[in-house]
């Protein structure tokens, strides 16, 4: 192989490799299904804990509950036969996750170039931040907080939103599963609503507690679900054995363990 071609081809391999970097999910389904009883809600745990090729986006947690479950391609045969021997209700939601996720990356990228900051798209965590900082510029009321440093060393930037001394304090944060970005966009239209509504209740809310607003509580996640893989729940912190992250909506000592975690260091609980 000459020197010219050897270049061209080192290029390719490396514009594969970045490719590569980036979960995919074509093909893989998505379902919604009934539990109607204990062993139902026995066998989708099993499941869960089975395999990484299962994706549970809501699980179920009483009977009755729905859960919401990624499928990759070839566990789709396991999974539905597991289902109909049991008797178990199920629907099919997206016959294609990743077209899903290109129609929402595209509607983003569409609404990035209009560089307004609203609630009909979803941000990126830069953006956010920049409508944190904005908002302290714009607004006497509004103190821009530093709640410290994530792993890969981004802020955990919040505001403090106060009207006058003395009240109580109310503390909302959003984003602590990475994935869940409807989580951020709630708690940043809260935080728009307290200082821009005219609605006398809001009003009365807004200005007789001080509010600390955390949109973001787990950046590095966050940023993770728009660069590599849309579908990352937990932190991003290094562990042994090439496992990453866990997941800090579970890591709290009060009541330790007990429901919706998972020993498996690879599981997303």
């Amino acid at each position: 192989m000459g020197l010219k071609n050897l270049a061209v081809f080192g290029l390719l391999c490396v514009g594969l490799g970045l490719a590569a970097e980036i979960a995919r999910y074509d093909n893989y389904r998505v379902y919604e299904v009934q539990s109607s009883s204990e062993k139902d809600l026995q066998i989708l745990n099993e499941l869960q804990q089975s395999s990484d090729s299962f994706i549970f986006l809501e699980s179920g947690r009483k009977v009755g509950d729905k859960s919401i479950i990624v499928v990759a391609p070839h566990k789709l045969a396991d999974f539905t036969t597991t289902l109909e021997r049991a008797g178990i209700a199920f629907a099919l939601l997206d016959m294609n996750l990743q077209s899903s996720i290109d129609e929402e990356r595209s509607r983003i990228q569409s609404k990035r170039k209009k560089g307004t900051f609203g609630w009909n798209e979803y941000h990126t965590l830069e953006e956010i931040h920049e409508w944190l900082d904005k908002l302290g510029s714009e607004y006497s009321q509004v103190e821009v907080l530093n709640g410290g440093r994530s792993y890969e060393n981004r802020t955990i930037k919040g505001v403090k939103v106060s009207y006058k001394t003395g009240n109580p304090a109310i503390f909302l944060e959003g984003g602590i599963h990475a994935r869940e970005w409807i989580a951020p966009a709630t708690v940043t239209y809260i935080l728009n609503q307290l200082l821009t509504s005219s609605d006398p209740q809001v009003r009365n809310i807004a200005e007789n507690y001080d509010w600390y607003v955390f949109p973001n509580v787990n950046p590095d996640g966050y940023e993770y679900t728009f660069n590599r893989d849309r579908l990352w729940r937990k932190t991003r912190t290094p562990y042994s054995g090439g496992c990453y992250g866990a997941d800090p909506n579970r890591n709290w000592d009060f009541h330790w363990a007990e429901q919706g975690t998972s020993n498996r260091c690879s599981s997303d609980t």
